[in-house]
């Protein structure tokens, strides 16, 4: 019999969190599935590490969800889960979410804490995949995102989240692509056609506003469309689903040079 793929399982909502249940829920009938999850909400983390305190690796269940949590970043959990929970070797592939919110357009792509613990696991070579929902919170306002009945509003994206990884898996990433990153409808259709798009231009403006002197991120709300026809949110706004591939060069040859050519400097 062929042995079943083993996938470790983390997002940054927390491991209560309907997203990633569902996503447990949904993956375990095809895979070995490992949880590790933030044991708090943990958005906007982006990829960073925590590298001044001590951190609670403990086991947790809350409904589906049967893992360890940390109470750290995604990226630690992610770290923790792959180097600690599978024997000595690494998962076949790591998925982060799914999050309770889209993360489309390069600011919010970067900052993300799902995908940021997608990347953490590319960086240690092993290929992962990011899935988010976007307007799920606003179309759904009210509603215990903990609770055990809110992992139905996730079902239908974790079955399509199944679906393009198991494609992607059965015939390989592509060459230099080490996240997939996906987007979904929060009222997707089981049959909403799968596009392969590109983030869209954003500046997203102010972040913080004060208040005698304290600072908060109050937040932003997810924009409608795009006029981007290539771009994350335009498929998304047509009820597809937005499939974008990442690879981490952070630099380029030809940047280089180009560089090389204004400093009057050596190209290496």
């Amino acid at each position: 019999m062929k042995e079943m793929k083993r996938v470790l399982v983390v997002n940054d909502d927390g491991y209560k969190a309907a997203g990633i249940r569902a996503l447990i829920k949904q993956l375990s009938t095809t895979f070995d599935v490992t949880a590790v999850a933030p044991a708090h909400e943990q958005s906007w983390m982006g990829k960073s590490i925590s590298g001044h305190r001590d951190l609670v690796f403990e086991p947790a269940e809350h409904y589906e969800f049967k893992g360890h949590t940390v109470d750290g970043t995604p990226a630690d959990s992610a770290q923790i889960g792959m180097y600690e929970l599978f024997d000595g070797n690494l998962p076949d592939f790591v998925v982060s979410g799914i999050n309770h919110g889209a993360n489309v357009g390069v600011g919010h792509i970067l900052s993300s804490g799902t995908v940021g613990a997608a990347l953490e696991a590319a960086i240690q070579g092993v290929p992962a995949f990011a899935s988010s929902v976007w307007n799920v919170k606003h179309a759904n306002r009210g509603v215990d995102f903990n609770g055990v009945e809110s992992v139905r509003l996730f079902e239908t994206a974790a079955s399509i989240t199944q679906a393009i990884i198991e494609k992607v898996i059965a015939k390989g990433f592509p060459e230099g692509i080490q996240v997939i990153s996906i987007n979904l409808p929060h009222d997707v259709r089981p049959d909403a056609k799968w596009v392969v798009t590109r983030p869209h231009s954003e500046v997203y403006g102010k972040l913080f506003l004060s208040e005698q002197g304290v600072f908060r991120n109050k937040g932003y709300h997810e924009l409608k469309d795009s006029v981007e026809l290539d771009s994350d949110l335009a498929a998304l706004a047509r009820g597809h689903v937005s499939i974008i591939p990442i690879f981490i060069e952070i630099t380029s040859r030809e940047k280089r040079a180009e560089l090389a050519r204004i400093l009057d400097a050596e190209l290496a």
